[in-house]
């Protein structure tokens, strides 16, 4: 496998062949021209953070024209500053505090509840998939069954930032677009009449209080929130699953020292990155690693290289969860994620639950657990499946 053909199509038993196979280019071509997405993309671990740190240089703004569009995802400067202001105390400690016990708390135990009467699960189907969807959905003040129609339309969304200039997959990511805002249209309409105390009542009572609602801006944002929701729990937690359970030992520490699971997490995110990279455009002409990258351009900041990156990493294709966490796999800088603290709190609660009722957890001796870049439909990286097996009683 080439991994400059496409790498969206690389598949291996364990993500150390991706991350060995983007340090390999790394090494010959710190920033490359890709002819298939027509982007520039930088591999370096201190251009990609330099880069993320900068968006005067790298803007987002290249995401105003696909599944962002309108979102202030896509915004840079004031504009980005001041709508993010509003949205910070939906994700502050306080509110995901209270979002533990009120919600991911509750879903994770009825999850994990029903495997105990079993000793063999897939993980991925039966508790990655799922645990977003119960956790969004009451945080926007839906059920999950009506939100799950939105799971291929977000996978469709996803696609359209990273394949935005292909005609076809633009034209699906439209529609999908258009079936998602139409889906939340109605609890918008309600959280706007009176916002309930919940993540999406709390960003409408923001911008109402601020006296700045808009509902039509709120409808696209309800949108975006509806995409981070999905995918990038779903990915982080099977790939943290993932890297834990192909390195027993390691689990084992975690399981015996509960404390250590934080680091271990964070240490997964960086060893199974669950999505190659980010997009940004270039202002102006800027040079990274000797080459010079012309102003407005494409560009994929290439987290999933950077973090294989020898030059700041000891032996990075060793999982190891001593290791200080300075992943980027939530970005850097003024666009860093917000919903960060939620998305790790789903996992940290699963895992750990896991752990408690699951004695001897382990992968099925002989079962296969591909890590694919286009996991399942998505445009991230993951495994496909983690067949488990535990001792009961």
């Amino acid at each position: 496998m080439d991994i400059l053909d496409d790498p969206y199509l690389f598949a291996s038993d364990s993500p150390v062949d991706l991350g060995k196979a983007m340090a390999a280019v790394r090494r010959e071509m710190p920033v490359y021209w890709d002819e298939v997405r027509q982007a520039w993309v930088v591999m370096r671990y201190a251009d990609v953070d330099w880069a993320l740190r900068n968006p005067q240089l790298f803007s987002n703004e290249i995401y105003d024209h696909a599944a962002l569009l309108g979102t202030f995802s896509a915004m840079d400067g004031a504009a980005h500053a001041h709508h993010r202001r509003l949205f910070a105390p939906a994700f502050g400690p306080r509110a995901v505090a209270e979002y533990r016990v009120a919600v991911v708390e509750p879903v994770v135990e009825r999850l994990v509840a029903g495997l105990r009467d079993r000793d063999t699960a897939e993980l991925v189907a039966e508790l990655c998939l799922p645990l977003p969807v119960e956790v969004i959905a009451p945080l926007l003040g839906l059920t999950a069954e009506y939100l799950e129609p939105c799971r291929l339309w977000v996978n469709q969304l996803v696609a359209w930032n990273m394949y935005r200039k292909d005609p076809a997959v633009g034209a699906v990511g439209r529609t999908a677009y258009d079936a998602v805002r139409e889906h939340v249209r109605d609890i918008v309409e309600r959280q706007a009449a009176a916002p309930q105390d919940n993540l999406l009542g709390r960003v409408v009572r923001a911008y109402q209080d601020a006296g700045v609602f808009d509902f039509d801006q709120m409808l696209i944002f309800a949108v975006g929130l509806v995409i981070g929701g999905f995918e990038t729990t779903t990915w982080m937690t099977a790939c943290a699953l993932g890297a834990l359970l192909l390195h027993p030992a390691a689990l084992d520490e975690v399981r015996r020292d509960r404390s250590l699971l934080p680091a271990a997490l964070e240490e997964s995110m960086r060893w199974t990155p669950s999505f190659v990279g980010v997009l940004r455009s270039t202002t102006r002409a800027v040079t990274l690693s000797g080459v010079t990258i012309p102003a407005g351009a494409d560009v994929v900041l290439c987290q999933a290289s950077a973090h294989y990156d020898d030059e700041y990493f000891t032996a990075p294709e060793v999982f190891d969860i001593h290791r200080k966490p300075e992943h980027l796999l939530f970005a850097a800088g003024p666009h860093y994620c917000l919903g960060a603290p939620l998305a790790r709190l789903e996992a940290r609660t699963l895992v750990s639950r896991l752990l408690d009722e699951l004695p001897g957890l382990r992968l099925v001796p002989g079962s296969e657990h591909p890590f694919v870049l286009g996991a399942l439909g998505s445009a991230m990286h993951g495994p496909t499946a983690l067949h488990v097996q535990w001792d009961r009683g």
